[in-house]
């Protein structure tokens, strides 16, 4: 999966209070190249939106998000998520998604949070919310743990989100920023990352 994400770069995170408005908006990042996918499960229908892209998108990797629970992360992966998302580090959760066979993607602000994460095997580690932390930080933050694979989330954009990478991410996560973008912003971005690789 680090791989995946690694070639990929950009993992799209779709959350919508309403269902239908999520299929949309999946549905066109998806048609854009993107292949990265992560369904939070605060979207109504969450595991059967899930279901239903990783049935009719078999290539691209379906994930979950804001996954709390050890039973949510099961449920997840039972639906088609190849990859759990969360906000913060929970070792339960990280666990179930490796029972399950799912990547596992906590969230962490601090050095410490981060190395907690990679002490209970999580395969990527969210940087939440990157708005918090800005360019410079992050830069300082991934020379001092250049061992921890990277994602920042939360606060990144169109035009700032190469930025991120070249910074020392592996990969971005982007919700309304990337889903709000237009046809031609969502392409030039996919071509500045290389994320249809």
């Amino acid at each position: 999966m680090i791989d995946l994400v690694r070639s990929h770069r950009l993992v799209a995170i779709i959350r919508k209070p309403d269902e239908d408005e999520a299929r949309a908006a999946a549905t066109e990042v998806l048609a854009a190249g993107v292949r990265l996918i992560e369904v939070t499960m605060t979207t109504p229908g969450a595991l059967g939106l899930i279901r239903e892209l990783a049935g009719t998108w078999p290539d691209a990797v379906v994930g979950a998000g804001t996954v709390l629970t050890a039973r949510a992360a099961e449920a997840a992966i039972e639906a088609g998520a190849r990859f759990v998302v969360a906000p913060n580090v929970d070792r339960a959760v990280i666990e179930a998604a490796h029972a399950g066979g799912a990547a596992a993607m906590p969230g962490a602000f601090t050095p410490t949070e981060a190395l907690t994460a990679m002490s209970f095997g999580a395969d990527v580690v969210k940087l939440y919310p990157a708005s918090g932390i800005g360019l410079a930080a992050f830069g300082d933050l991934c020379r001092a743990l250049d061992q921890v694979p990277f994602m920042p989330t939360g606060g990144v954009s169109v035009r700032d989100a190469p930025e991120w990478i070249r910074a020392g991410a592996i990969a971005v996560g982007m919700g309304d920023a990337l889903t709000r973008a237009s046809t031609a912003e969502l392409a030039g971005l996919l071509t500045e990352l290389g994320g249809t690789g």
